[in-house]
């Protein structure tokens, strides 16, 4: 993690010599920002962009899962919005998607696919399937190209420019 500088505004009057050090300082604290680093301002929702439901794809994954009920994924969302979600399914299962906001459960899965579904920061959807034994499952999250920002590990296979590290 990049360390946060404080870049004093003697260093940039307009008479101020420009160093490696204040080079330094302004490419660091960029990251450092990024990172949430100590002392580092933060990033505020609005910056992440309102997610509007579309036919850009913003986020696609196959996942496996082994009997019926079963949670076989977590997505997290940090942003605000609607997102078009559409998914494949081994025959004889069906998704279910259950959020979970402010601690409550509530099953969200949209009648038809591929359908839209709000989301807010903190939302946790929970992916299990009813129907069937083992299978798979791909999962896309559509916008009208705002992007998706990931957040945790289970949104590895994002497919467009904000790759998960």
């Amino acid at each position: 993690m990049a360390d946060y500088f404080s870049i004093p505004d003697t260093a940039i009057d307009p008479d101020a010599p420009l160093t490696s050090q204040l080079g330094y300082a302004w490419r660091d604290n960029c990251i450092a920002i990024a990172e949430g680093a100590v002392g580092a301002p933060r990033v505020r929702l609005p910056a992440f962009g309102r997610l509007v439901a579309g036919s850009t794809v913003k986020f696609s994954r196959a996942f496996s899962y082994a009997a019926a009920g079963v949670v076989f994924g977590n997505l997290p969302f940090i942003q605000f919005g609607t997102v078009t979600v559409g998914r494949t399914i081994s025959a004889g299962a069906a998704l279910i998607i259950t959020r979970i906001r402010a601690g409550a459960s509530t099953v969200i899965t949209p009648g038809a696919y591929p359908g839209n579904i709000s989301v807010q920061p903190g939302d946790l959807w929970q992916l299990s399937q009813s129907g069937g034994g083992a299978g798979t499952c791909t999962l896309t999250c559509s916008t009208n190209g705002v992007d998706i920002f990931p957040i945790g590990n289970d949104w590895s296979g994002y497919t467009t420019v904000n790759a998960a590290p």
